[in-house]
Formats: C-alpha cells, structure tokens, sequence
C-alpha cells in the first residue's frame, strides 16, 4: 500500500492517495479481461472453436468470475474485500452458467421437437422458456397462431363499436348544430 501525504501548509487537510496507481489498476482490468479464455485454453484445455460441454462450462464460468471477483475486490477494497469479491463474483457466475445453459438447452429441445431423435416411449420435455410462458402464474404466455387471430378480431370489433358511437355522436352534433343554425336563420329573418 501506498501511502502520499502532503505537508505543505500546516493548516490544511492531509490528502492521502492510497492503492495502487493507474497502471497497476490498467493491468487488473487487462487481466479480468482475458482469465476466461485462459481457463478454457490452459486449465481445461479446449481450442478456441471447439465446443465446450455445459457441465464444465459452468465450472470454467465459476472460477472465472470468482478469480475476476477476488481481482476487483481487492482492487477496490484491499484485501479485506477478496474473499467476499471471491466468493460473490463465482457464485453469480456459476449462476449465470445455468441459466445461460437451460435456455440454450430449451432453445435446442424447441428445435428438435418434432425430429426423429426422441424416442416414441418418452414425449419431448417442454422448453424452460415454453414452461414459464405457458405458467399460469406468468403474466405473459406464448399464444397459437388461432389464439391471436380470435384476439385480434375481439379488439377490430371492440374498434368498430367505438367507431360506430363516435360516428353516431357527430351524427348528433352535426344535426344540433344544424338545428341551431336554422333557428338563428328564422331569428335574423324576423328582424
């Protein structure tokens, strides 16, 4: 830790920079930057363009953010900070990782739903995305192409009743106003 004190004046406050300086700080970043890659090259091993299966990936995810974590916290904070940047940083990796991997699985079983890979015995598992929309606790759902149409026609002829009484109301009004218009036409003729 570095400490900068400044003396000049005895009746000012003392200013203080403590940490590391910019440089030191340029190459945390630069580091955070890159740990996940180098876990995939070093630790695990996989070439860039290979696919890297979803259990391990998780793991890569978790060491990752837990390592970024530790580096920011103590960047940050000291080293007081390490273990809880540690430990936060890897559980909202490991986190992250499985959601990021249900909805690429859900993505997959929707493509594959009517492919020849499921078995005739086992009926295709609904997606995560599918399941949360088709909720009944969910306030959105996924609706069938016959489910919209219905819904649009519902709001055309709810849109057509409201035209048809604005329609009657300048009906209304153009015919008081003409009313009106006669009257004042019979008034200034009398006089």
């Amino acid at each position: 830790m570095v400490d900068n004190i400044n003396y000049s004046t005895p009746g000012e406050g003392k200013a203080v920079q403590r940490g590391p300086g910019a440089l030191v700080k340029g190459l945390y970043v630069g580091f955070a930057t890159v740990t996940r890659d180098i876990f995939s090259k070093r630790v695990f091993k996989y070439p860039q363009d290979c696919g890297i299966p979803p259990r391990e990936r998780i793991i890569l995810s978790g060491a990752s953010a837990a390592v970024i974590g530790a580096t920011w916290g103590a960047v940050i904070g000291g080293r007081r900070n390490l273990i809880p940047g540690f430990i936060t940083f890897g559980i909202a990796g490991v986190g992250g990782q499985v959601v990021l991997n249900a909805i690429e699985a859900s993505a997959k079983q929707d493509k594959l739903g009517g492919s020849k890979e499921w078995s005739s015995e086992a009926p295709p598992r609904e997606g995560i995305l599918s399941r949360i929309l088709n909720s009944e606790n969910s306030p959105v759902r996924k609706l069938s192409s016959e489910e919209y149409v219905s819904k649009m026609r519902g709001k055309q002829l709810m849109v057509d009743a409201e035209i048809a009484l604005i329609d009657e109301e300048i009906a209304r009004l153009t015919k008081k106003l003409e009313e009106e218009n006669a009257r004042k036409g019979v008034e200034s003729d009398s006089n």
